[in-house]
């Protein structure tokens, strides 16, 4: 069984991307992470030590994280924890590994577009597909326009039936 855990924190290194051949994706990158809190005695918000987190990616993930994270970005991360002990040149030191799952945007901080991939179906009689195409937004072209798009749940706001939109224009279950 392995621990999972989420961090928010800022993207501090550049990622670092990795494909190579038939190789499986990889993205790798560092996450400082600290807390503020508020001291009585001066009146003002202090940072709390920083914490330091590796985060990888796989597949698609990385992929995605490669296309998507720059340094400064403030991200969500969600995935399997590594505590690592090492020894290098006399030094001792742990570091921690977060093995991501689920990775995006801390949205406290500003706003995002998000753009859905979904597999291509080429007509060959290989059956494979083709690289993941945008459903929506300015990267999706007509060449696409038929691609099944997957139901987000979320009612449109000037549908025809709006009366089982609930809070949030969610879709009445």
């Amino acid at each position: 069984m392995s621990t999972r855990m989420c961090i928010v924190g800022t993207v501090a290194t550049v990622p670092y991307f990795s494909k190579s051949g038939d190789r499986v994706a990889f993205c790798s990158f560092r996450v400082a992470s600290n807390d503020r809190v508020f001291d009585q005695e001066r009146q003002q918000w202090v940072d709390t030590a920083t914490n330091w987190f590796t985060v990888n990616a796989f597949r698609s993930l990385a992929e995605h994280a490669r296309k998507s994270l720059s340094v400064g970005d403030r991200i969500v991360a969600y995935g399997r924890v590594r505590v690592n002990n090492w020894e290098s040149k006399g030094k001792v030191g742990t570091s921690t590994e977060l093995e991501v799952e689920a990775l995006g945007p801390d949205l406290r901080w500003g706003v995002t577009t998000f753009t859905k991939l979904v597999e291509a179906r080429p007509a060959s009689e290989s059956g494979a597909s083709g690289p993941p195409v945008p459903t929506h937004g300015s990267e999706a072209s007509e060449e696409y326009s038929n691609a099944p798009e997957i139901g987000s749940g979320w009612a449109a706001a000037d549908s025809a039936d709006s009366s089982d939109a609930g809070e949030f224009g969610r879709a009445a279950a």
